[in-house]
């Protein structure tokens, strides 16, 4: 709460000040009501980018199963990854 205490002499009918205040005020207060509208929507975007990132691993879950290997299995089926069984290599 603002509170300024003026002289009898000064409150008594200068226009000009009333509208100096009001536009003041009302600068202040739309400001305020903008910068928490900003905040809202900053808050809404980060919400909606975690919910669309899970949503996508959901989807991704459903694409059908996945497939663990234990070493002693991949070693076995690729003769201890003989060169024999290479099928590329890498680099560009």
């Amino acid at each position: 709460l603002l509170s300024i205490r003026l002289a009898r002499s000064e409150l008594g009918g200068n226009e000009r000040n009333k509208t100096i205040a009001a536009s003041v005020v009302s600068l202040s207060l739309f400001m305020l009501l903008a910068s928490a509208a900003f905040g809202f929507w900053r808050y809404r975007m980060k919400h909606n980018a975690i919910s669309k990132n899970a949503s996508k691993d959901e989807w991704r879950n459903d694409l059908g199963p996945q497939y663990v290997f234990e070493m002693h299995t991949i070693q076995t089926a690729t003769n201890n990854f003989s060169l024999s069984n290479k099928l590329g290599q890498g680099g560009f």
